[in-house]
């Protein structure tokens, strides 16, 4: 009986490793996505490595397979040990969740069969906070502003210097919900927050034109969604649209960086807003 021992790691950080020893006990590893001059499709790139075959014999080696489910993946997503590690791209448009697993080719065929030979996984969750907003100004939100969402000016807004509930102060003063107010800009987030384990955060930051832009969680204000304050899973609940105020004229770059639980920033993304 030959015994496979699976081990997967973040190809870009050999500190992100996980490894599978018992099948019955789940194994997840997080890695961020990695996007090349800002274009919104990226790449995680992944070692897949038998960090223990035993019997390690030379002849053995290759009936010890592996195979990648899920997403897309760039290049073979199959093979065998007898190289002890592979490089794998995973190309996460719109899936995020893989699954690598190892075994060992019982009937002889060259194909991992899953569940039946199967002895080894890891789940692999590809992170990746996106914010968008109307930077194109056509009056939607499309896939298309990836493209375009950190040139200037981005999405234009006005000041908030209108006075929708008619109570003599300026909605831009008012810190709480205003009857009636329509000035505010929608702004989607979306990152794996179903996937990821408690403690992981979302923090919003303005890199640029901090005093230019505030963050609310209602169209007509509501909340204020603080800036450097963290949105942290399994504590808050955090909104998947959000709106953003003009606060005094001038540009901003509001940016998404996701964090670990121990506060290291795994991946970002950012926008720019122009206030007139």
């Amino acid at each position: 009986l030959v015994n496979v021992e699976l081990t997967v790691s973040d190809a870009d950080n050999s500190d992100r490793t996980a490894t599978s020893k018992h099948l019955s006990k789940k194994t997840t590893l997080y890695i961020p996505e990695t996007t090349i001059d800002d274009q919104p499709d990226g790449v995680a790139t992944i070692r897949i490595r038998a960090s223990k075959i035993d019997p390690d014999d030379s002849n053995l080696r290759r009936y010890a397979l592996w195979k990648v489910s899920g997403g897309n993946v760039d290049g073979a997503n199959s093979g065998n040990f007898v190289e002890y590690e592979h490089v794998v791209d995973l190309k996460p448009e719109g899936k995020r969740d893989y699954i690598v697993y190892a075994g060992i080719d019982i009937d002889n065929d060259g194909i991992l069969a899953i569940p039946k030979e199967v002895s080894r996984k890891i789940e692999i969750i590809v992170m990746n906070p996106d914010i968008d907003v109307d930077s194109s100004n056509d009056g939607i939100i499309s896939d298309n502003e990836d493209f375009i969402e950190e040139i200037s000016p981005g999405k234009i807004i006005g000041y908030n210097g209108d006075d929708d509930n008619n109570n003599k102060t300026v909605d831009a003063n008012e810190a709480t919900s205003v009857v009636g107010e329509d000035d505010l800009a929608i702004m989607s987030l979306t990152f794996q927050q179903n996937h990821l384990p408690n403690g992981y955060k979302i923090v919003l930051q303005a890199t640029e034109g901090a005093g230019n832009i505030k963050v609310w969680d209602s169209a007509t204000k509501g909340s204020e969604v603080a800036l450097e304050t963290p949105l942290i899973v399994g504590q808050h609940t955090i909104p998947s649209i959000l709106y953003i105020e003009g606060m005094q004229s001038g540009e901003a770059v509001l940016r998404a960086v996701l964090k670990s639980d121990k506060d290291d920033e795994l991946c970002d993304d950012k926008i720019r807003l122009t206030v007139y």
